[in-house]
């Protein structure tokens, strides 16, 4: 997949989905941003998406702490979230081929 710069885009991908399904671009990329609309969707809601062969999504809540607020020049309570990522074991497996 050739790029211009050093990251795989919704771009890329939907060109590559387009080449071996033989659809249009536009149907591509719709497709492309739905799958990826609807696996935010699910994070967010703070459910697990395992995509099989590839790893696992899950959304990570940390204990609320007080923090510094610059812009209101208060503590304010907050509580932090992140995102984790398990890889699969065949997907740990072919990076390390």
């Amino acid at each position: 997949m050739p790029k211009k710069n050093k990251y795989a885009t919704n771009k890329d991908i939907a060109k590559v989905v387009r080449k071996k399904l033989k659809i249009s671009e536009k149907t591509a990329r719709n497709t492309i941003d739905e799958f990826f609309d609807e696996i935010k969707r699910m994070i967010i809601a703070g459910e697990k998406v395992s995509l099989q062969n590839f790893g696992t999504f899950s959304l990570i809540k940390w204990k609320s702490g007080e923090f510094y607020s610059i812009n209101e020049k208060k503590k304010i309570k907050k509580e932090l979230k992140t995102i984790s990522f398990k890889p699969s074991r065949i997907l740990k497996k072919q990076i390390e081929d």
